[in-house]
């Protein structure tokens, strides 16, 4: 079967193919990976009291890598963190298990560790931010820190995203 496209047809479609191309290629001289799932490890959730404020984020990095220290299996757990339209959903990468689903509408901050490891954690509150009196730090561990550091990016156009959701 042989198709024939009118040439303007085919002019249009080179066209738009190499729009797509420039702004992918722009959006990535921005920073703008577009990646949504990332593998990284779980360290551990860790309660920061009733502020979940981005200056608590740095506790609750030293607090949860303290907790695991203290504990007896200190292998973290490999997950994929996949940044979602409205939420923040963390799986076990080998079981495909659910292991938490954070809407943006309850994360109030995130940040990266303090030191260049890759370290990072956002902090979610028992319902809207707004209304919280209990926070959560969640500590993970990227491959490395421009991981971590998209991750956190991806986090706060989340925020971005949900704004008016509440």
């Amino acid at each position: 079967m042989n198709c024939n496209f009118p040439d303007s047809l085919l002019n249009i479609g080179r066209s738009l193919l190499t729009s797509l191309f420039t702004l992918c290629f722009l959006l990535s001289l921005l920073g703008f990976s577009g990646r949504s799932t990332f593998e990284v490890s779980y360290v551990a959730s860790v309660d920061v009291g009733k502020n979940g404020s981005s200056k608590i984020v740095q506790e609750g990095i030293r607090k949860a890598l303290e907790e695991k220290e203290n504990e007896s299996n200190k292998i973290e757990k490999e997950v994929v963190i996949a940044l979602m339209e409205r939420d923040i959903v963390v799986t076990d990468r080998l079981t495909e298990e659910s292991l938490g689903l954070y809407s943006y509408t309850k994360t109030s901050s995130c940040g990266l560790g303090e030191e260049k490891h890759g370290l990072f954690g956002f902090i979610t509150g028992n319902t809207s931010c707004s209304f919280a009196n209990k926070f959560v730090c969640h500590v993970f561990r990227a491959p490395n820190h421009d991981t971590a550091q998209d991750i956190i990016t991806g986090i706060g156009r989340g925020f971005n995203r949900t704004l008016y959701c509440v």
